[in-house]
C-alpha cells in the first residue's frame, strides 16, 4: 500500500489547501516509508512552507529516526541558519532521534 500512497502524499505537499498539506505531512510521518524520497521532500517543504508551523514537519522527520541520518547535515545547516526560529528545540530533539552524535554539539 505505501508504494501507491506515498507518491500521492508527496504530490499533496504542493496542494493549495494548507489542511491537505498538513494531512499529507502527518500521513507521511505515520507511514515512515521510503525515507530516501520522503525526507528530502520534507526538508524542501520546510524551506518553502509559510502557512504551517514547521513543528509538524519536524515531528514527522523525527519519526523516521536513524533512517533519516543521511540528511542530518541538511537539518543541521537549517538549524544553524535559524530556519526553525522558536522551533529550534524541537528541531534539536528530532536531530537527537535521527543522529544523536551530530546533535550533541548543538545542544545549547
Amino acid at each position: 500500500m505505501p508504494s501507491a500512497v506515498v507518491p500521492a502524499l508527496l504530490l499533496s505537499l504542493q496542494d493549495e489547501d494548507s489542511s491537505v498539506r498538513w494531512g499529507s505531512v502527518i500521513s507521511l510521518g505515520r507511514l515512515r516509508q521510503y525515507p530516501e524520497t520522503v525526507v528530502p521532500a520534507l526538508l524542501n517543504y520546510i524551506q518553502t512552507e509559510t502557512n504551517m508551523p514547521v513543528s509538524t514537519v519536524i515531528i514527522t522527520l523525527a519519526r523516521f529516526g536513524t533512517n533519516a541520518r543521511l540528511w542530518s547535515p541538511t537539518l543541521v545547516q537549517m538549524m544553524e541558519s535559524n530556519r526553525f526560529g522558536i522551533y529550534y528545540p524541537s528541531a534539536l530533539m528530532a536531530l537527537k532521534n535521527i543522529d544523536p552524535e551530530t546533535a550533541e554539539p548543538l545542544n545549547r
